[in-house]
């Protein structure tokens, strides 16, 4: 019982350590450089090579980026993993849909940073779109 006890005062510190970390990953934006020109390059090629297919990068530019204002990049790659591509949806491998992500966010000229967009959930859906 008292390993228990203990147990559960470690678990609540580290809960505690960890929320304000938390809290300022939600902060962040598309506007703070969370993907890495590299990461913009990979998006491009998959882009041209799957997505070019059906659609042009016309397609993706400000009035789409705006459509998306106050949603994060969990709610995008959400939709767009579930549905594309249109003939084999979620067949891409995360980091590919990712990637295009980036691509995306790069042509709509939202700043790059030093590091790629992760591909966890939580990290995703921690970041809201602005353009």
């Amino acid at each position: 019982m008292i390993r228990l006890a203990a147990l559960a005062v470690v678990a609540s510190s580290v809960v505690c350590l960890l929320a304000p970390a938390r809290v300022a990953a939600q902060d962040k934006s598309t506007q703070d450089g969370v993907f890495s020109e590299d990461q913009a390059s990979s998006g491009q090629e998959t882009f041209e090579t799957i997505c070019a297919s059906c659609h042009t990068t016309d397609q993706f530019g400000e009035a789409f980026i705006q459509s998306w204002a106050g949603a994060t990049v969990g709610d995008m790659y959400d939709l767009i993993s579930a549905l594309m591509p249109e003939d084999q949806p979620g067949s891409l491998e995360p980091a590919q849909y990712v990637a295009v992500l980036s691509y995306i966010f790069y042509l709509n000229g939202l700043p790059t940073g030093p590091d790629a967009l992760g591909e966890e959930k939580a990290i995703l859906g921690s970041i809201r779109i602005e353009n």
